[in-house]
């Protein structure tokens, strides 16, 4: 690894901490210590998917980038120092033939025993869907194989980047890779008719590429399997517990929660956030859900449509009492009007001044940030956008508001350091706050509604059972119907199916 990777990534990877709540990883036993390595990835948020891939694994990894990119000397001086490759495609105007001087290049590259890292989709996808993926990546690896009798050992590890939320500040997002596909397998094939066996591997390539990524294909299941995870409120996720793919013990996930060291725990404790836990299973959850659904939908669209039409009555309800999916995870008779009060009243008043302070000292380069992100060309670069631009701007006005400070305290760097220090700890301090407030108005929103409207709550809870309970049978059904075993802890006891209600009056 060169030395200038190395301090990128060490300073890009505290900087992603910072700006996701959460990145965790899983399959990472696939990556070999050693050995020439393409990594294959879906491409969902521009220049921030290379910084993650970066950021999960050891190895230095030699992307491979348009050579529009390229145009600046500064940024063409940085890729070549950290060993980017250009790809010259068709639809820049560039020229084609150029490409066969940086296939040289990432054959002598994997040649060396190095990663490559790819997006084969060739532009940024949607954030839910794989793309038709190009051909490139199926060619290099059999150029690079062809070129050694095969005798290489190349492996190709299909990357799922996963954002639970791709534009949003403070998310979390899960990296999964795959089994690695032994391009030495196909030598036979290759051989035989170069051509098919290209497109025999790209098939490969999407096939395993779609099983790391939440791969929905139909906007209307993508549309009902968001609003079914919203409305459970995590009791889908707490019925898989069971990880068939990993089979993670609570014991090991004792050791994860431990070996996450203590800058990251100081990290989580500054920023005032909770990491979202298990990313991988609900990663899991909410594929089985969508494939159930994508099942219904090919085989009982009627079944669908009635389902579909259940989920949109009871979003209308929601919105006509002002209440959110999450309302029920406490339910309301458990709940104390005046506690709530009093615990919100509290908070603001010890809270309160931090996050006001915190506001105040952030709200010019904030503003900045969000204004340039919701203003990016594109939907996908959006996130790459504010993460590029915060450094910037919240450097610059820590640096203006520094100096000012320095000069009006007659240059006391002590006290201007706190001063400074102190401000993104707010500034975090009053997202925690903004966060709780709502949480604890909508509890208390939740209770009065049930002391006024009691019948009307009670309705809406009932309504939302009913429907958990038949998405219940609609994923045994389709494991089921799939020949798929399932296990006692896949869901535990079936739920018992409430009384059907009436919600004619809402």
């Amino acid at each position: 690894m060169s030395r200038l990777y190395y301090i990128l990534r060490k300073g890009l990877k505290f900087a992603l901490e910072l700006y996701f709540v959460d990145i965790q990883s899983s399959g990472t036993k696939h990556i070999p210590k050693d050995g020439p390595v393409i990594f294959a990835a879906n491409h969902p948020n521009s220049i921030m998917d290379t910084m993650l891939l970066g950021a999960c694994t050891s190895r230095q990894v030699h992307y491979m980038a348009r050579s529009g990119l390229f145009k600046n000397p500064v940024v063409a001086w940085l890729f070549d120092a950290t060993g980017v490759i250009p790809v010259y495609r068709s639809q820049d105007g560039t020229d084609m033939s150029k490409n066969q001087s940086s296939f040289e290049r990432a054959y002598i590259t994997l040649e060396e025993g190095n990663c490559i890292g790819i997006f084969p989709e060739g532009q940024n996808s949607n954030e839910r869907r794989v793309l038709k993926i190009k051909t490139g990546a199926a060619r290099i690896a059999l150029g690079a194989e062809m070129r050694q009798d095969f005798s290489l050992g190349l492996k190709i590890i299909p990357v799922g980047i996963n954002f639970q939320d791709r534009d949003q500040f403070l998310t979390s997002v899960l990296i999964r890779f795959g089994e690695p596909i032994e391009v030495k397998d196909f030598k036979e094939d290759y051989l035989e008719d170069e051509r098919n066996t290209v497109r025999q591997l790209t098939d490969k390539i999407q096939e395993s590429l779609e099983s790391q990524v939440l791969h929905i294909e139909h906007d209307l299941v993508l549309e009902m399997s968001q609003m079914i995870v919203k409305m459970s409120a995590g009791e889908l996720l707490r019925s898989l517990r069971k990880d068939e793919e990993t089979g993670v013990s609570s014991a090991i996930r004792e050791r994860f929660k431990r070996a996450r060291g203590v800058r990251k725990k100081l990290l989580d404790r500054f920023r005032s956030v909770k990491r979202a836990p298990r990313l991988a299973e609900s990663f899991n959850m909410q594929r089985l859900l969508s494939d159930a659904l994508s099942y219904e939908l090919l085989h009982t669209p009627k079944s669908f449509a009635r389902r579909r039409a259940k989920l949109r009555t009871y979003q209308d309800h929601l919105k006509q009492t002002h209440l959110r999916d999450d309302f029920a995870v406490k339910h309301p008779v458990t709940l104390s009007s005046r506690k709530e009060a009093i615990k919100l009243t509290l908070y603001a008043i010890l809270v309160g001044p931090v996050a006001a302070w915190g506001f105040l000292h952030n709200f010019i380069p904030y503003q900045a940030t969000y204004q340039l992100a919701i203003r990016a060309s594109d939907e996908a670069i959006r996130a790459m956008t504010a993460f590029a631009s915060g450094l910037v701007f919240f450097t610059a006005w820590y640096a203006l508001l520094a100096y000012l400070l320095w000069q009006s305290t007659g240059h006391k760097e002590i006290i201007t350091a706190l001063y400074i220090l102190f401000i993104p700890f707010a500034g975090f301090v009053f997202l925690r706050y903004r966060q709780r407030v709502a949480t604890w108005r909508k509890r208390i929103l939740a209770r009065t509604l049930f002391r006024t409207r009691t019948n009307l709550v009670e309705r809406l809870i009932n309504e939302r059972d009913l429907i958990l309970s038949d998405v219940h049978t609609l994923l045994v059904d389709y494991l089921t119907a799939q020949n798929k075993p399932i296990p006692s802890e896949l869901f535990g006891p079936e739920p018992e199916t409430p009384q059907a209600t009436s919600t004619s009056s809402m």
